[in-house]
């Protein structure tokens, strides 16, 4: 650095110096920054919500004035004013009256130089523990037909502090802060139609516990077979005949389907139970009848028929009459009349 005076003798500070009141300033506050120094302490409190805080535990001497700052998270830079909804910030003891959850985060004390220039400061994180939110499950009446998807979602609105977790046979388990799990079921079967259960254990008091929540999944699906049983196991009929015919069916849900009767693809209008009978049936009644169970779900309508069964339907052969009437052999015939040689 480089002083120069000019003839009149007054300061000409040139490029690479520093002005002589800038010299004289720092020589001024040297001491003042030589002796002033920093106490501090760190401290970290767990309490259960709704209890009282009362924190003495930061040093300060009697001839300082100090306050206190607060900051929610690490992630906020600096500190405010103490937060006078949750504490009581006039002293170096901090008091906080049936505690809620959002008072929990870092504190900070700080005082002003004593009479040696040491500024104490004082750093207490405050941990409030507190237990989950209920769970529960996002459609609490889970529906589905069989083959189809579904998916369930359980979840809290808060996993408390220190955070729980989703656990169990069903759901996926959780870890972290994870609010929710689904459940994910693809190709629905019967079996499935069981209790779904949803577990989240969290930590209280030292102490494992639970939250559960239960639904009923329900699935609809059609009977697994559908067939035709023929009375007597007969298929062939006379003009004239009775006919009974029965529609048998495993078990569906709903368990009563719609029953519904088909002679060669075409609907038998009133037929809606599980026999079908016709008496004195006619050749006319003859082709393939199949019987078809229906269930109706979730706005959609679904259908399981039966193998066609033929029933056939045939005229008696008509009578011929024979008589022996002055050695001829007479054929009557309804619709013509001949005569035959008599034959000994």
């Amino acid at each position: 650095m480089a002083i120069k005076t000019k003839p009149d003798s007054s300061w000409n500070c040139q490029r690479g110096c520093v002005s002589h009141q800038v010299i004289l300033v720092i020589l001024a506050l040297l001491p003042a920054i030589v002796q002033s120094r920093i106490a501090y302490s760190q401290h970290h409190l767990v309490v259960q919500e709704g209890e009282n805080v009362v924190f003495d535990q930061c040093p300060s001497p009697p001839d300082s004035d100090g306050h206190w700052g607060y900051k929610r998270s690490l992630e906020t830079k600096d500190y405010s004013e103490c937060w006078g909804k949750c504490s009581t910030c006039s002293s170096r003891v901090l008091i906080i009256s049936d505690v809620i959850r959002s008072c929990g985060g870092y504190y900070q004390y700080n005082t002003s130089p004593d009479s040696n220039g040491t500024r104490w400061r004082c750093d207490l994180q405050l941990d409030v523990y507190y237990p989950p939110s209920p769970i529960h499950i996002d459609n609490p009446q889970p529906q589905v037909f069989e083959g189809d998807d579904v998916t369930m979602t359980c979840s809290t609105d808060d996993v408390g502090n220190p955070p729980g977790n989703f656990t169990g046979r069903q759901f996926p388990k959780t870890m972290g802060t994870q609010n929710s799990t689904s459940l994910r079921l693809q190709a629905t079967r019967e079996q499935d139609g069981e209790e779904i259960v949803c577990e989240f254990q969290y930590r209280r008091f030292n102490q494992t516990r639970s939250n559960t929540t239960t639904t009923m999944l329900t699935v609809f699906y059609l009977p697994e077979t559908v067939s035709i049983k023929e009375q007597h196991s007969v298929t062939t009929f006379n003009v004239g005949d009775n006919v009974t015919l029965q529609c048998i069916m495993g078990s569906s849900n709903p368990d009563v389907p719609t029953i519904s009767w088909w002679k060669d693809d075409v609907i038998l209008r009133g037929e809606t139970f599980r026999i079908f009978s016709k008496n004195s049936v006619s050749v006319q009644d003859s082709g393939k009848y199949k019987c078809k169970a229906t269930i109706q779900a979730l706005g959609q309508q679904k259908s399981k028929e039966s193998k066609g069964v033929y029933i056939s339907v045939t005229s008696p052969a008509k009578p011929i009459f024979r008589c022996r009437t002055h050695d001829i052999l007479v054929n009557l015939n309804p619709y013509h009349l001949h005569f035959l040689p008599l034959i000994s």
